[in-house]
């Protein structure tokens, strides 16, 4: 039986967290699992109440404060968890550093954390007035406008058609850019009210328009793409045969690319597809936690060397 999970003050409610947990509790015997984006400790709390005392779990993340979270959320568990500053495009590189050895799984669960969002200051938000930052690594140095400052408007054209599907893109980076250039965007909500005025807005249920507009700044900010590229190739560098990785994703650029990654990986003996199509959350549970609600698991085991 799984034991339940518990969410954080701060910090969001693991996603799919018993498919997490029934993935990745397949392999057995002494080894760890790797939670690449530790968050609030939700996920690896749950992978270590599900576990045997054998199996360790490395929790890494690129933000401070959520290793600092993480910390004290699992501290009961001791020597059983190790938790790493870093980047989940390093996984490989910071399991070799500890030993990690074998490696029985690894999720990573993609995006931006709902303690992120909340926090003003971190600017990754357009319903509060923040800096322009969007930094993951919370270095507090308004990385989001330091970003608009140095792209031109054909490449702030193409984020926004890749990774935010935003209507009209290119007259909405040449207003943006321009404005940047003539000083007048500095916060959050500077840029969302200009997003606003471009586009208009009907408040009854419908989605602002800045909503994509910001996320498709966040993930050039972050090099979030690259980052994911990075770590599927540390997954088929560590993975240990028996295996499992797990992925979470909630954009469709970031589901494409670990969709086509295992579908080449399980076209090779050593590896095999676990999800031929991606498991999403339950009505009940994006009830629960709205958060949950554009996710798509998707899984691939290792075979054999």
């Amino acid at each position: 039986m799984i034991a339940p999970v518990r969410s954080v003050k701060t910090y969001h409610h693991p996603v799919l967290p018993k498919e997490v947990i029934t993935l990745l509790t397949t392999a057995t015997g002494a080894g760890w699992i790797v939670d690449g984006t530790v968050g609030g400790g939700g996920h690896t709390e749950a992978l270590l109440q599900n576990t045997e005392d054998s199996v360790r779990v490395l929790g890494i993340d690129r933000d401070p404060s959520a290793i600092q979270a993480a910390t004290e959320r699992l501290q009961s568990f001791g020597e059983r968890v190790q938790l790493k500053e870093g980047r989940f495009g390093d996984l490989d590189q910071i399991a070799d550093e500890i030993g990690a050895t074998p490696i029985l799984g690894i999720l990573l669960d993609l995006g931006v954390s709902s303690a992120q969002l909340d926090r003003p200051e971190r600017g990754f938000s357009f319903r509060q007035e923040g800096p322009l930052d969007m930094d993951m690594e919370g270095r507090g140095q308004e990385r989001a406008l330091e970003v608009l400052r140095g792209l031109s408007i054909h490449e702030f054209t193409e984020a926004l058609r890749s990774y935010g599907d935003v209507p009209r893109p290119g007259t909405v980076a040449r207003v943006v850019i321009e404005k940047i250039r003539d000083n007048q965007i500095y916060t959050t909500t500077d840029l969302a009210e200009l997003v606003e005025a471009e586009f208009g807005w009907l408040r009854k249920g419908n989605r602002h328009p800045a909503t994509r507009v910001f996320q498709a700044l966040r993930m050039v900010v972050n090099d979030e793409v690259g980052e994911l590229e990075r770590a599927l190739q540390g997954i088929t560098a560590t993975l240990s045969p028996g295996g499992i990785a797990v992925v979470i994703s909630y954009h469709s650029v970031e589901d494409r690319i670990v969709k086509h990654c295992f579908r080449e990986l399980g076209r090779s003996d050593g590896f095999k597809i676990l999800t031929r199509k991606p498991i999403i959350p339950s009505q009940e549970e994006t009830r629960e936690n709205p958060r949950a609600r554009s996710a798509k698991l998707r899984a691939i085991q290792r075979v054999q060397d």
